[in-house]
């Protein structure tokens, strides 16, 4: 709302704003959508997917988690890696309860979550 001040309006950074969010929401729903999915027998979706890409989404969608634990995030990502393929959901599943058996871990003290990425292993929660 500040970007649009009646003062000094910057509708440029007001429109980046909005199609960050629209992009934001259309893959919350995409999630929303596949989780329950899951729940329907024999709905498994497996599908070409960038690790890196999905890891990136779970830093963003669980940023708010992290900052409630005092936790700062880093990752280290491969920068050249296949793509393989996997149901999407079932690994951001996977992913958001290795990070919530950190924060858990973290309970109480600040901390740094490591989020490190090689080929050919992800290697352990």
């Amino acid at each position: 709302m500040r970007l649009l001040d009646p003062d000094q309006p910057n509708l440029a950074e007001a429109r980046e704003a909005a199609l960050e969010m629209t992009k934001d929401a259309r893959r919350a729903a995409e999630i929303i959508d596949r989780v329950r999915s899951l729940y329907q027998k024999g709905s498994s979706q497996r599908e070409p997917i960038d690790v890196n890409e999905v890891i990136s989404e779970m830093v963003v969608m669980l940023q708010n988690e992290a900052d409630r634990h005092s936790v700062m995030v880093r990752t280290d990502l491969a920068a050249e890696t296949p793509q393989g393929v996997a149901d999407r959901v079932a690994l951001q599943q996977v992913l958001d309860e290795c990070h919530a058996q950190r924060y858990e871990a973290m309970l109480d003290t600040s901390g740094e979550l490591s989020i490190n990425r090689s080929w050919p292993r992800i290697g352990n929660c």
